[in-house]
C-alpha cells in the first residue's frame, strides 16, 4: 500500500491506552480494525472524533502486537465534502 493512499474508515470507538488516546476504527477493505493516536502529528484535526463519525486514513502500516496482526494509520483526518466528491468522480 502506498504511503499516500487514503482510506475511508468510520470511528468506532476512542481509547484511553497505556501510551495515550487512540481511535479504533472499521476501515473499507480491512478485516481487522484500523487504529490511529490522537496525538499531534497523526490527527489532523482541532477536535476529536466521537462514534460513528467517517475519518480518511493514511500512511497504513502492519504491526505485530501480542501474537497477532493489526494495522495503523499514522495520518488521519476528518472526511470532508471534498472526500466525497472526489470518490464519485473516481467511480
Amino acid at each position: 500500500m502506498n504511503k499516500n493512499t487514503l482510506i475511508e474508515a468510520v470511528v468506532e470507538r476512542v481509547v484511553r491506552g497505556q501510551h495515550g488516546r487512540f481511535v479504533v476504527t472499521i476501515a473499507k477493505g480491512f478485516t481487522n480494525s484500523v487504529t490511529f493516536s490522537l496525538i499531534d502529528g497523526v490527527w489532523q484535526e482541532d477536535e476529536d472524533p466521537e462514534p460513528g463519525i467517517c475519518v480518511i486514513l493514511s500512511d497504513i502500516r502492519k504491526k505485530h502486537v501480542r501474537n497477532y496482526d493489526q494495522w495503523r494509520a499514522y495520518k488521519a483526518r476528518f472526511f470532508r465534502i471534498e472526500d466525497e466528491k472526489k470518490k464519485k468522480i473516481s467511480q
